[in-house]
């Protein structure tokens, strides 16, 4: 019998007594493989770009703790209360999930309905990393996502599209990989309709393709 894919979600607690907790990073466990995506990272465990949330004197803190979740994942078995927990057990989670502190927590988010082969699993951590991390949380004035939408908005301006009868603003289009699905909203998006009556859409998006 196979044991459904499951996940946690790094957290980063500035004030301990406020409690309020901001998303960091997702760690994605499927099959006893093990693959993970935290904020600010470039290579797996090099923080290239600073969490705008994250004080300059907490970085080392921070890439610190990305860096021992990291090779703690690596290891084939953890230990917890006492037993060496292996990385083909779903436990293997639980295990990871007490080496936290109360400023740096990994919090249980519970399953994914559907298998994940090996070879999926970049990919799957990276849609459950933008959906539930990525959104806001870079340095808005580092953010390719910016440029990206003034450059968009020149262009519908300059074609004329954006004033174009069939022009919408906020377009949403669903996307999906595996069981896991989130929508995406276009800036700007054209629809024409081409032979056959079929209709086809032009689309922008801040940030580029989801």
């Amino acid at each position: 019998m196979s044991t459904a894919p499951r996940f946690l979600i790094a957290k980063y607690v500035e004030d301990v007594r406020r409690m309020e907790p901001r998303n960091i990073g997702v760690i994605l466990w499927a099959g006893g493989h093990v693959e993970a995506r935290f904020l600010g990272e470039g290579d797996p465990g090099t923080i290239v770009k600073k969490p705008a949330f994250i004080g300059q004197k907490n970085l080392p803190v921070y890439t610190d703790w990305v860096s021992y979740w990291r090779a703690q994942m690596a290891k084939t078995a953890l230990q917890m209360d006492g037993d060496q927990v292996p990385k083909c057990d779903p436990v293997f989670l639980d295990a990871l999930r007490k080496k936290c502190r109360e400023n740096y927590l990994l919090v249980d988010a519970g399953l994914v309905p559907a298998p994940i082969e090996p070879q999926e699993l970049k990919g799957a951590v990276a849609q459950l990393y933008e959906e539930l991390v990525a959104d806001g949380l870079m340095e808005k004035e580092d953010a390719p996502s910016v440029v990206l939408d003034q450059k968009s908005r020149q262009f519908f301006e300059q074609t004329g599209l954006w004033w174009h009868p069939n022009s919408h603003e906020n377009y949403e289009v669903k996307f999906a990989f595996r069981s896991i699905e989130r929508p995406s909203h276009f800036k700007r998006s054209r629809h024409a309709r081409h032979r056959g009556g079929r209709r086809q859409s032009r689309q922008t998006r801040s940030g580029g393709f989801p």
